[in-house]
């Protein structure tokens, strides 16, 4: 076994003749008279490397164990490629030691296959651990390694503290329908659908806090912007109301995009072509109720007050904006009940979505949270869930100095489906799990 191995993308950096250890895995594999040629690929990189006849018949069996996929330590010289010293450097090969071979071959191959081609999706998604290493999902997995690295950092630098809630919760949230449910030692719990009453506890102690953790929901939709298991970004702040958490956010996304504009490579990879960068300054808003009026002056069919945004809704209002814009202060009867009713209309609470332009639709949403035990007893009242003992302890967080708050959840594989202008959601999480879909593997 060769020890102390390089990164292949050092390796391409070095002097002609320079000896050298990799390891990696072969792509394709070609003969030219006597030589074979290999492509050796990591994450991030990968070289040519030469065998010769010679090397093939003085190692035992080497010859049947080189195929596609086989994963290998090599030992050898850098070699400038004579007929064109620009391309990266070849690697002669000296001593090869197969680690993983190929006993069972999947075809089409994991990463040389075309995932966009027809008919491959279902296949693919069912063999998602065997298409790991295909390039495309590949990038797709480095991109969102580096948006949740930016995300980390840009809470940090702006003094929020990341609080890890629960996974597992007494109550379901918002929705019961939508929950996951189980049952641990004879007590009922549900899968989060959202870490925001955790936040709003934490708040107290804290001040300015995030989370970046997943969501579990099991709503009946197939949309490509819907998974049972997503991962959501979720923020909170002390003495806040929405105008000054949408200022918040619209800082973040755009220092977001301007960071994404650094992984064009990542996402040319992936096959898409990162969003075109935001200009300074907020972004548009429009009123609820101004909503309803564009989307029925547009569709020709009356959206009546009170209505949800569906995917469709959100679209129409997509092809009016360039940039991210805001549709602020959505009906009080649609909305959940921790949400603080507008002072200036009552039918409206004090929220607001932020929606991506084009078909990309609701990438956040914004609101500010009740702190008096008199409102919130109100609108649980209004939603049916003043006898529902479950809440006793949100109850009670409005009852020892509880602080106006507003917070923000923002759905992480939509934001990356922006911004690589993605087709579904689904191409940006390792193992997506699907309403409708065994959940396999």
């Amino acid at each position: 076994m060769i020890s102390h191995p390089l990164k292949i993308d050092d390796a391409i950096t070095l002097e002609d003749g320079t000896h050298v250890n990799l390891q990696g895995w072969i792509v394709r594999l070609r003969k030219h008279g006597s030589l074979t040629f290999f492509d050796l690929e990591n994450s991030k990189s990968s070289i040519q490397c030469v065998v010769s006849r010679e090397l093939l018949k003085a190692t035992d069996g080497l010859q049947s164990l080189l195929k596609p996929e086989a994963a290998i330590v090599v030992e050898g010289k850098i070699a400038t490629r004579k007929d064109n010293p620009q391309l990266p450097p070849d690697l002669i090969c000296e001593y090869i030691e197969v680690v993983g071979p190929v006993i069972k071959p999947m075809s089409p191959s994991p990463r040389t296959a075309d995932l966009d081609a027809s008919g491959l999706t279902d296949h693919k998604l069912t063999n998602q651990h065997m298409y790991m290493r295909n390039p495309k999902i590949r990038a797709a997995m480095l991109l969102r390694h580096e948006l949740l690295g930016f995300f980390h950092r840009w809470f940090r630098e702006n003094d929020f503290v990341e609080f890890t809630a629960p996974v597992l919760t007494p109550i379901p949230i918002y929705q019961d329908k939508t929950a996951i449910d189980l049952e641990i030692h004879g007590e009922n719990v549900f899968l989060t659908q959202c870490v925001g009453f955790y936040l709003e506890a934490a708040i107290h102690g804290l001040d300015r806090v995030y989370n970046i953790g997943p969501s579990f929901r099991k709503e009946k939709s197939r949309g490509r912007r819907h998974l049972m298991e997503y991962w959501h970004i979720k923020a909170g702040i002390a003495f806040c109301d929405r105008e000054r958490m949408m200022g918040v956010v619209e800082d973040l996304i755009q220092q977001g995009v301007a960071f994404s504009q650094n992984l064009r490579s990542l996402i040319s990879t992936f096959g898409g072509s990162v969003c075109k960068p935001l200009p300074e300054g907020p972004f548009p808003r429009i009123s609820y109720r101004e909503a309803c009026g564009l989307i029925s002056e547009t569709t020709g069919k009356t959206m009546q007050f009170g209505s949800s945004l569906s995917p469709d809704r959100q679209n129409v209002l997509g092809t009016r904006f360039d940039t991210p814009f805001w549709v602020v202060g959505m009906p009080r009867t649609i909305e959940p009940f921790p949400y603080v009713i507008d002072p200036d209309d009552d039918e409206l609470t004090m929220t607001a979505d932020l929606l991506a332009p084009g078909d990309y639709g609701e990438l956040l949403g914004v609101a500010e949270k009740i702190s008096d035990l008199a409102e919130l007893d109100e609108r649980m009242l209004e939603k049916g869930r003043e006898k529902d003992s479950r809440y006793q302890w949100v109850r009670d967080l409005r009852n020892l100095g509880a602080a106006p708050q507003a917070g923000f959840g923002l759905g992480f594989e939509r934001f990356l489906r922006w911004i690589a202008q993605g087709y579904h959601v689904r191409d940006f999480i390792g193992f997506p799990r699907m309403f409708g879909r065994k959940i396999h593997p």
